[in-house]
């Protein structure tokens, strides 16, 4: 098992797209605590303790994905165009 820990920003998010390939999981949108950190900071609020930024991240990503079904209908529509796309390109 690979500790994530000990890659940098770099190969983390190499791997990442790795998993998304591999698995066929594709976020639709990231949340990034030193995004939101900068958004506490900004609004000159304390920053809260990493932890929490995690659970928050987490916890609103797992959210949005649970209410957003209609995206799957887009994917389904952009699916069958790039379908009938390859089929024309293929038979000229």
């Amino acid at each position: 098992m690979i500790d994530i820990s000990t890659l940098d920003r770099s190969e983390q998010i190499k791997l990442l797209s790795q998993l998304e390939k591999s698995l066929g999981w594709y976020p639709i949108t990231s949340l990034d605590v030193d995004d939101l950190k900068e958004r506490f900071i900004d609004e000159g609020e304390d920053v809260p303790p990493d932890w929490i930024l995690h659970n928050a991240c987490k916890y609103v990503s797992r959210k949005n994905n649970e209410e957003n079904w209609h995206l799957y209908e887009w994917a389904q529509e952009v699916a069958l165009k790039l379908l009938v796309d390859t089929e024309k390109e293929q038979t000229t």
